[in-house]
């Protein structure tokens, strides 16, 4: 089909650095509101252990990349996404090897290059 017309179509990824508290059940401390080392409790006294994290578009519930990094005795961790489609509204899912699977309770719509999201807090 030739109709002698030309569409020419911009398309942009987001790039989107989300830093997470979270606290795993298992391994929290309520009296310090802070979690065991557990990774490598001598080498690494401040890291508590790894996690998945991954971003689920939230119309077609397709997974749009998984971080594997850590996370701080603190609760704390930061977890890099480079392709997101901009627009688009995305759960974050947190998979830990010792715990239930958890889904932010609504999805996101990331404006700015770097967001916080807290799972302590309901």
């Amino acid at each position: 089909c030739n109709s002698g017309y030309t569409i020419n179509t911009l398309v942009t990824y987001c790039q989107q650095d989300i830093n997470l508290k979270v606290f795993i059940e298992g391994f929290y401390i309520p009296v310090t509101d802070s979690m065991v080392a557990v990774l490598d409790p001598l080498n690494l006294p401040f890291v508590c252990d790894s996690i998945s994290v991954s971003l689920v578009d939230s119309a077609s519930l397709q997974t749009h990349g998984v971080v594997n990094d850590v996370v701080s005795t603190g609760g704390i961790g930061s977890f890099y996404f480079g392709s997101l489609m901009p627009g688009k509204y995305y759960y974050i899912v947190v998979k830990h090897r010792n715990s239930i699977e958890t889904w932010s309770k609504n999805p996101l719509l990331f404006l700015t290059p770097s967001s916080l999201y807290d799972f302590t807090t309901p």
